[in-house]
């Protein structure tokens, strides 16, 4: 497979995910309750993006651009959040992030 093949997400190990950011959203991150706000969520998928492009060139990395987003469950309030995150494409002067947002219920 050549460096610009894409694989398909759910093809993809653990193995190429190794940033993984785990947090625990409280009642500040509601929107409508008992549910978190995507804007919380999407930044909980910058941070662990973030954290991957950052351990991958070692430099300061900012996000430029927000490809697809797909919501498939809501996450209520006491959920634990995992957000699984990266690299699958690299260039000279760009990445490309992959990011998985997986929540369990914490029984709160």
């Amino acid at each position: 497979i050549s460096a610009r093949e894409k694989i398909p997400l759910h093809t993809r190990s653990e193995a190429e995910f190794p940033v993984v950011l785990q947090e625990l959203p409280g009642v500040d991150s509601v929107a409508n309750h008992p549910f978190i706000s995507a804007g919380y969520i999407l930044k909980l998928m910058d941070s662990g993006a973030a954290l991957a492009a950052i351990a991958h060139s070692r430099h300061e990395c900012v996000t430029v651009l927000l490809d697809k987003v797909c919501f498939h469950t809501p996450i209520r309030v006491g959920d634990l959040c995992a957000v699984r995150a990266g690299v699958t494409y690299t260039s000279n002067r760009s990445m490309e992030i992959v990011c998985q947002v997986w929540t369990s219920p914490s029984g709160i």
